[in-house]
């Protein structure tokens, strides 16, 4: 295949746009897939177009083409058709736009579904967080009106529906249900001259759209509209029965385009059926039609429809979406619509004057309702307002009515004038027909032409107000409304009250008035703060206003309704404290050191706001700030702080004692949740939430916070609450510490904390009069001080640990009961420093501690009962299965008790002895420490529960005692058997005879159920020896280290470890040994790491590794039904292998021996093996089945593998359903040295399927012996299989001594003789790139063949004639279509260059194939004739056209040619040649039938040069890779303070090339070190560095090493310059291996130095936010010293390939531009650079002995653009760790990725 040339200006230019798209996440490329409308199943691989662009490539629907993007429609009218879609994150279009082109016979449907079908949209089905978008566009033909047959068409986006009932005149009950997990966007459809949609639903359909569905702004039209009411467009139109739509979020906003008749509409059935169980749910969104008109309706809705829009399911209440509405709404009589206006939502609009329908609304605070509807009015049938409620904008002339009203509203009003006469509002009036118990309304206008001071105007523009709003049920008597007319500073909701009179209405005709008294407002809001310092300056405005009695001395203050106080920090007539150069702000500052103010705020059961705006540089916002005297804020129904801004802060709640005074505040709040003080800080900087100071007081002063109800109070950053020095009371409540860095409580100095309770000055704890939650969230830190802490609900908690890092520790005293917890878990600040949890004294009763970190508990004094819980992994059976720290009890009170909890998860509930190791690994959790001092008045119990609750079910329970020595809890069991000392001299044996004894061995042992399963925690060693009267068989004397039999089911679990077995005959040779045997029922040896097994038969007859015999019981001996079966569930992992050894001291034996004898017998091997046996059969099978997962396999005697009497093995290999033989792993390698025979129906199996695997001897089928059905001696066939694949090897060669038949007792192993040699029978090959090795005069035949493969002939002299080749033929009777066989011999004693001498070498060579079946005329194998390359001579091959075999013997041969001598050495200087692209050599076929093939030479670089210069050029990318930029090497180096700096660095990378002949796979991790120091703008340094990398190659791989030592300096300035300058010297190391096709093997080791040197210049041009540009360049280069070296090959006598390795020039030059944010403590940067290589060559000269000297050439100039991101994070003064991400685009040698993550310290 061609290509066209990319210019490098293109290159870049494409490079860069794909580095852009990269960096803005916006890169996706498009597949090649079908661009066809979707009818069936699909799951997308790129972006999707499903398109209609003639009628051949609609799909079918009925017996009509139906223009659709997605179909679903079945013809089976039994069957219902589901069509799943998952786009996968991509992007679906919908193009219908060509509909237009194929006439007036088609409508158009970007999805439609019909007649029993569901359809199923998934955006990205695996992964949700990337989702493709549906967009949908469609256009159709209009044709005009006749009688002539002109169709009228129309578009529809989405259809769902049975359509087909508008024929049938009758209603389906067929759902067509279609589910859209993706947003859609309709972007265009026009139809002809009929009803056009977005949606359209019609009888029995389901919809629901789980997504944003999304009509774009005059998306939908018609091309004319002229059909009367057909001639309409909708947004979304149903019709009929029992349809559902369900869209998450709708975006349909119409009001400027007006192109759709209505929005949403909904229609009666067409053919007179009923109209019912129709709903149409929107969530919210846009839906606008335009405004204030009539004619085109927001909703337009027929009986049987219900329309819910941001409602819950059943109508019921407000939904927790935005919904943004504009027009009318239209209703018959029996429709239904519920709308919700939550905040930020709003409707303009109303109803139509006389709806017949029922109209819901539900009305929020920050919602609105604007009535402007064309001046007809609107009618609710419900309204429903939250406490608050939203807002009511009366702006329409007609009259509003609400039937039924219930909870809070505001109606605003304009007014002309002042407002003081009904005419002045233009408004309709509003009628309120009854009212729900409780309700309350506001009617609302702004102060507009009203003199506030004038008394008798605001009296008559409220009383004119009132009188818009009348309450109809009042003049029946209904008193259940109330509410006030206000006058406000604007028309908002937000609007400031300025007057408010209570709402009375008239019984004669409910219209409201008010009367002359006004009513203060509901709230105070003022900018003035309340400050008691003595100078009377802060508490004017209360004094003035009446709020402070008395004289500027008196501090007491009554509020009389809800105060916010609001405090701007940069206003300069803020009051502060403390002078201007650092002065505390606070809305209440309370007292001074030198002047003391006891007083009270008295709140009279109102709430206090403070809120705050951190915006100053010098000044700290707080909420309260009592610096003097006693301050009491009671009666408070709640106080709530709030702090916020973009500068400092202090606290919520400052309590700062100074001098003698000292200061205390007390808050008199209640045990109401919704009254708890409330302190939200969100400034940049900040203190402690709540921080009580009382370091700087005198003697007589103190600092206290009492607050005797509940707190609302976060914080992050800092702690929550924080007593230094000072005391802090509080009654209850939630204390929530967030993020990694801030505590709950804190406190130092002798501090104080009590919490829910009273802390005495003897440290005795009480609990508070009155029960409260207590919520704390956080670690405690307890540094020096006392806490005070009662948890005494079942709503009370604290998660957390309670203690310090530093050397002191506070004390904390502890209640917890009632079911109250505490959940010790790291949360917060100091996790890491804190060594333990420590508590003074606990007191419990019916509390909760659950243990879930590793830092352990310490109690110093207990009392009283709880749970402690504790999670464990696996079955909880070891202390390690418990990732948490102990719980350590001091000393503990009479009559204590404890239960320890986990629970049953992974224990197994009847296992006795299980349950009793968890309950004794739970209970030496706890530590009782008195207990070894003689305190005994503490009890527990270890309990396993259903699951980790105080409520969950006990399952299983012990008492608890504990260990003298060390305290330590444990439960009494059984007694605890002393360990097993390796070797262990014990059978196990299960038998129905004689296994009594064993089995009480191992039940002692502890390892033993008595139900056959044994389980070890340990490595086991089963030494057994002849001479210990072990349980034998009865007639042969068999016996090992395991026996089974019996029907035993049972396992062996070696829990992960290793498991080793040796028998033994030693004086007593009349036994046999068998260390493995298995008689009659099932063994599992599981979880083994690997199993060592060995016989020493000595002096004995019989001897295996493992023997599997099924062998029945009679009547004497009832030893079992004889279905043996042994499995070993192992892994591949080598060092996991069974592996076997039997000394070669007896007469027969081996390693694995499987009898079916009068039962069955299996052996199941997962894994791999490692087998050695040296005498007769290494693995053998008599009628039964030995499977083995692969491994090595050594059988140097008779057989590696041997099959009998119909058995099987298997290794690797299994059937398939064509009853072919297939490997079962294609990575798991199989090593087999021996021959393989099967005979008498056996059934040898093989899979050989990649490089690493080999099988090494003769495989034989043809054996002789007795046929037990006639008693004739002949042959007794058997088979063969295998798989010969990826690089597979067998080379046929014998291994073993030959056949033996043993016939009569006088055969005597030792003095057998040499056996019977048979050639090779192989029942089916199946090849695929394997490799036949033919090493021996056996001839080899393969009954059926099936693949490729190659079959390679060693040749004597020049290997030109027949007795050159002194092994065998290969004969393959028949083969599969398509087969091919590539015959090589390689090219020693050939004169390559004589093309008569190579002819007769090729053709000889064919000679050995012999295809039989040729005979016959079977015609599927064809081949070629090769000569291999050597080292550096290149290969010659001659075609076999058709694969040419002699009609009377099937024997290969090839035509001869008239070749012509070439004295030229190399007949084909092209290095990449190509076969003869003519398949016929000959066009004409008359002349010569059979056209002569010519010889073509191979490329002049083999493959071992291919292989060297490909190792020597990863080396050279090894050390190019390593020279790297300023911010790679060392990050951000302006983060560091020091002058001095330490750092180390990773950098690890792929790299990748696939070019000139040259292919390789690269990672590399290399490691550096480096120091340096600052000298004026410089920073100059040393640095080393050694890597590694890892190469794979087309035919080899390689290892490098790389070490480095660098001198650098980097000068940077203050403008933003900066120059680097790095010198390297590197020695570089390769160790290669490569192959050639022969599969000989190169070795090379490559050394040589480099030297390098890199400079970079840049300039960082930074903003004032921190963001810059950084363009830069940069210029590298280096040398790698050339090298002369031998690589060996394994060719005779290790044939060398010398090499010459010129030196290396690189010179890299790099720009780039980065762009970046830059903070003090980091900075985050990408960058895009474009690089060139102008230097790069890499040469090599290759000469072997007797072969010519060749040359390769690897350039590696080139372009390319890196693309990198990364940044540096300080994370403290002295550390910053750095890293990027790189990776290139465009380039020959492709860098997939590279990371550099480092770390640097400075000093």
């Amino acid at each position: 295949m061609k290509r066209n040339k990319v210019s490098k200006l293109q290159m870049r230019r494409l490079a860069a746009g794909v580095t852009i798209a990269l960096l803005a996440g916006t890169c996706q490329v498009m597949a090649d897939q079908s661009t066809n409308p979707i009818s069936e199943s699909e799951v997308f691989t790129a972006d999707r177009l499903a398109q209609v662009v003639n009628k051949n490539n609609m799909p079918k629907e009925r017996f009509k083409s139906v223009a659709a993007g997605i179909l679903g429609y079945t013809h089976d009218k039994a069957s219902i058709k589901t069509i799943n879609i998952d786009m996968a994150g991509h992007d679906l279009t919908l193009d219908l736009t060509k509909v237009a082109d194929l006439g007036t016979d088609y409508s158009a449907y970007g999805i439609k579904a019909n007649n029993k079908t569901t359809i199923v949209v998934d955006s990205n089905k695996t992964n949700p967080g990337k989702n493709g978008t549906i967009t949908i566009k469609a256009k159709t033909l209009w044709s005009p009106s006749g009688d002539s047959g002109s169709k009228y068409t129309a578009a529809h986006g989405i259809a769902v529906g049975n359509f087909s009932q508008r024929f049938n005149k009758k209603v389906s009950e067929d759902l067509v249900k279609t589910t859209i997990n993706a947003d859609v966007v309709i972007e265009e459809l026009r139809g002809g001259s009929i009803k056009t949609t977005g949606i359209s639903s019609m009888d029995c359909s389901d919809l629901a759209i789980n997504g944003r569905f999304t009509i774009k702004p005059g998306a939908i039209s018609l091309m004319k509209w002229n059909r009367g009411d057909q001639s309409k467009t909708y947004g979304i139109y149903m019709i009929g029965s029992n349809n559902t739509i369900s869209i998450t979020s709708a975006d349909i906003d119409d009001s400027k385009n007006g192109s759709l008749s209505d929005l949403i509409k909904t229609d009666e059935s067409l053919w007179g059926g009923k109209t019912e169980k129709n709903v149409l749910r929107i969530g919210g969104g846009t839906l606008k039609v335009k405004e204030n008109q009539k004619e085109r309706y927001l909703i337009s809705a027929a009986k049987g429809f219900r329309t819910f829009i941001n409602v819950n399911q059943d109508g019921s209440a407000i939904g927790i979406s935005k919904a943004d509405l504009q027009g009318t709404i239209r209703m018959d009589a029996g429709s239904e619509a519920y709308v919700g206006l939550t905040a930020g939502s709003k409707w303009v609009g109303g109803t139509q004057a006389d709806i017949k329908g029922k109209m819901n609304l539900f009305l929020s605070e920050g919602g609105e309702w604007n009535t402007l509807n064309a001046g007809q009015g609107s009618r609710v049938t419900r309204f429903a307002g939250d406490a608050k409620g939203g807002a009511i904008y009366q702006k329409d002339a007609g009259q509003l009515v609400i039937e039924n009203y219930s909870g809070a509203g505001k109606i605003y009003y304009a007014h002309e004038n002042a407002g003081m006469a009904a005419e002045d509002y233009k408004a309709g009036d509003t009628h309120i027909g009854s009212a729900a118990e409780g309700s309350r309304i506001t009617v609302v206008t702004d102060n507009k032409g009203i003199v506030d001071t004038d008394k008798d105007q605001v009296y008559k523009a409220l009383n004119a107000l009132a009188g818009k709003l009348y309450y109809d049920a009042y003049k029946n008597g209904e008193k259940k409304l109330a509410g006030q007319a206000e006058i406000a500073e604007g028309l908002t909701a937000s609007s400031k009250t300025l007057q408010m009179r209570d709402l009375l209405f008239k019984k004669e005709n409910g219209q409201g008035y008010v009367e002359d008294k006004p009513v203060p407002p509901a709230n105070l809001d003022v900018s003035e703060q309340i400050v008691e310092d003595g100078l009377g300056s802060g508490n004017m405005y209360w004094m003035n206003n009446g709020y402070k009695n008395g004289e500027d001395d008196d501090h007491r203050y009554v509020l009389k309704s809800d105060t916010t106080i609001k405090v701007d920090l940069s206003n300069p007539k803020t009051l502060t404290y403390g002078g201007s150069q650092g002065a505390n702000v606070a809305n209440i500052i309370w007292g001074d050191p030198d002047y003391t103010a006891d007083g009270f705020i008295d709140m009279n059961g109102h709430k206090l706001t403070l809120v705050s705006e951190a915006n100053h540089l010098r000044h700290y916002a707080s909420g309260i700030l009592s610096h003097g005297g006693d301050l009491e804020i009671k009666n408070a129904a709640g106080i709530d702080i709030d702090i916020h801004g973009d500068k400092n802060a202090k606290s919520g709640i400052y309590v700062w004692g100074q001098g003698r005074n000292g200061a205390s505040l007390t808050i008199s709040n209640d045990n109401q949740a919704e009254h708890a003080v409330k302190i939200r800080n969100t400034a940049a900087e900040k203190d402690a939430a709540i921080l009580v100071d009382g370091r700087s007081v005198k003697d007589g002063g103190s600092a206290k916070l009492v607050i005797k109800g509940l707190v609302d109070v976060e914080n992050d950053d800092v702690s929550v609450i924080q007593a230094n020095k000072g005391d802090v009371s509080i009654g209850g409540g939630k204390i929530i510490a967030k993020g990694d860095k801030a505590s709950s409580l804190k406190i130092n100095n002798d501090g104080k904390i009590q919490i829910n309770g009273n802390l005495s000055d003897r440290n005795v704890l009480t609990a508070g009069a009155v029960k409260h939650d207590v919520q704390i969230e956080g670690n405690v830190l307890a540094q020096k001080g006392r806490l005070g802490l009662v948890l005494n609900t079942d709503g009370s908690y604290i998660k957390g640990l309670i203690g310090t890092d530093a050397g002191t520790a506070g004390q904390t005293y502890m209640m917890l009961s009632d079911g109250a917890s505490w959940y010790h878990e790291g949360k917060g600040a100091r996790t890491d420093g804190i060594k333990e949890s420590k508590i003074k004294n606990l007191e419990a009763d019916g509390g909760n501690i659950y243990q879930k970190n590793e830092k352990p508990i310490t109690i110093e004094n207990y009392k009283g009962n709880m749970k402690l819980f504790y999670k464990h992994e696996n079955a909880g059976t070891k202390a390690e299965d418990y990732k948490s720290g102990d719980v350590h009890i001091g000393s503990a009170a009479e009559g204590s008790r404890i239960t320890v909890v986990t629970d049953n998860s992974g224990i197994t509930m009847t296992d006795e002895a299980q349950i009793y190791e968890v309950l004794n690994a739970l209970a030496g959790k706890l530590y009782y420490d008195a207990y070894k001092t003689g305190e005994e008045k503490l009890t527990g119990q270890a309990t396993i529960a259903e699951g980790l609750t105080s409520s969950s079910k006990t399952l299983e329970m012990k008492d608890m005692l504990f260990k003298k020595e060390n305290g330590q809890g444990y439960v009494q069991g059984k007694p605890t058997p002393p360990p097993l000392v390796n070797p262990v001299r014990h059978q196990i044996v299960e038998a129905n005879y004689f296994a009594e004894e064993a089995r009480d061995f191992w039940s002692k042992a502890g390892v033993y159920d008595g139900k056959g399963h044994y389980k070890f925690d340990h490595d086991l060693s089963l030494v057994t020896h002849a001479e210990d009267d072990p349980v034998t068989t009865v007639n042969d004397n068999k016996f090992g280290n395991i026996y089974w039999n019996g029907d035993v089911v049972g396992d062996i679990d070696m829990t992960g470890h290793r498991l080793e077995l040796k028998s033994i005959t030693e004086r007593l040779p009349k036994k046999n040994p068998n260390a493995i045997t298995v008689y009659s029922g099932t063994l599992t040896i599981k979880n083994v790491n690997g199993m060592y097994i060995e016989s020493d038969p000595k002096g004995s007859l019989y001897g295996r590794g493992i023997l599997v015999a099924g062998v029945r019981g009679d009547e004497r001996w009832k030893s079992g039904s004889g279905h043996a079966k042994l499995i070993i569930e192992n892994d591949d992992d080598p060092a996991h292998a069974v592996k076997i050894r039997v000394k070669d001291t007896g007469e027969d034996f081996g390693a694995i021996e499987a009898q079916k004898h009068n039962g069955s017998a299996l052996v199941d091997i997962k894994g791999l093996v490692d087998i050695d046996s040296k005498m007769w059969r290494a693995v053998e099978s008599h009628g039964a089945k030995v499977s083995i997962g692969g491994g090595t396999i050594r059988g140097t005697d008779v057989a590696s593998l041997a099959a009998y009497t119909g058995g099987s093995i298997l290794v690797n290999a299994k059937l398939n359903d064509e009853n072919k033989v297939e490997a079962t792993s294609a990575t798991r390698p199989v090593k087999i040295t021996g021959d393989v025979s099967a005979e008498s129906g056996g059934h040898v199996m093989l899979g050989l399927n990649n490089k690493d695997s080999f099988l090494k001897g003769l495989v034989t089928t043809d054996i002789s012996g007795i046929n037990p059905d006639t008693q004739k001696w002949g042959k007794i066939p058997g088979k063969v299989s295998m798989v010969l694949a990826n690089g597979a090897v067998w080379e046929h060669k014998q291994v073993g001594v030959g056949y033996y038949h043993k016939k009569g007792a006088d055969f005597n192993y030792k003095n057998r003789g040499k056996g019977e040699s048979i050639d090779s029978h192989v029942t089916s090959l199946r090849a695929d790139k394997g490799i036949l090795l033919q090493n021996d005069p056996h001839k080899l035949t393969i009954d059926k063949y099936e693949g490729n493969m190659k079959l390679v002939y060693e040749h004597e002299n020049a290997g030109t004639k027949a007795e050159d080749y002194k092994t065998g033929d290969v004969h393959i009777k028949e083969a599969a279509k398509n087969s091919s066989v590539t015959m090589m011999t390689d090219n020693s004693g050939i004169t390559m260059t004589d093309d008569k001498q190579v002819y007769n070498a090729l053709n000889t060579l064919a000679g050995k194939l012999y295809y039989d079946a040729y005979i016959k005329g079977e015609k599927n194998l064809k081949g070629q004739a090769m000569i291999a390359e050597g080292l550096t001579a290149s290969s010659a091959t001659l075609k076999m056209a058709d694969m040419d075999f002699r009609e009377a013997s099937g024997q290969g041969y090839v035509k001869e040619t008239n070749p012509k001598p070439n004295p030229n050495p190399n007949p084909n200087p092209n290095p990449n040649p190509k076969p003869n692209p003519n398949p016929k050599p000959n066009p004409n076929p008359n002349p010569n039938p059979k056209p002569k093939p010519p010889i073509i030479y191979g490329s002049k670089e083999t493959q071992m040069m291919k292989g060297a210069k490909t190792a020597m050029t990863s080396a050279v990318l090894l050390w190019r890779g390593n020279n790297n930029d300023l911010q790679r090497r060392m990050g951000d180096i302006r983060l560091a303070k020091e002058e001095n700096g330490i750092w180390a660095r990773y950098l690890g990378g792929k790299n990748k090339l696939d070019k000139q002949n040259t292919y390789l796979k690269q990672t590399y991790d290399i490691a550096q070190v480096g120091y340096d120091k600052k000298k004026g703008n410089w920073t100059i340094g040393a640095a080393l560095d050694y890597g590694t990398g890892k190469d794979t190659y087309a035919n080899g791989t390689g290892k490098g090493k790389l070490a480095s030592l660098a001198l650098y300096g980097t000068m940077q300035k203050e403008d933003g310059q900066y120059i680097d300058v790095i010198l390297k010297g590197s020695r570089i190391k390769n160790d290669y291996t490569v192959y050639n096709e022969m599969n000989h093997r190169l070795e090379g080791k490559y050394r040589t130095n480099g030297l390098s040197l890199s400079m970079e210049y840049g300039k960082r041009m930074k903003k004032e936010n921190g963001f810059y540009i950084d363009p830069s360049i940069e210029l590298t280069a280096g040398h790698l010293g050339g090298k002369d070296y031998d690589a060996v090959s394994d060719y005779a006598g290790g044939k060398k390939m010398h090499i010459h390795q010129d030196g290396i020039n690189s010179v890299i030059g790099r720009i780039g531009l980065g762009i970046g944010k830059e903070t003090e403590r980091s900075n985050l940067f990408a960058k895009i650079a474009l690089a060139h290589e102008f230097g790069g060559k890499v040469k090599s000269i290759f000469s072997a002995e007797n072969e010519p000297t060749s040359g390769t050439e690897v350039d590696l100039k080139d372009s390319w653009v890196d693309v990198e991101v990364g940044g540096s994070w300080l994370v403290n003064r002295n550390t910053y760790l750095y890293g990027t991400y790189t990776r290139n685009f465009g380039a020959d040698v492709s860098s997939k990725w590279r990371i550099d993550a480092g770390i640097r310290f400075s000093f």
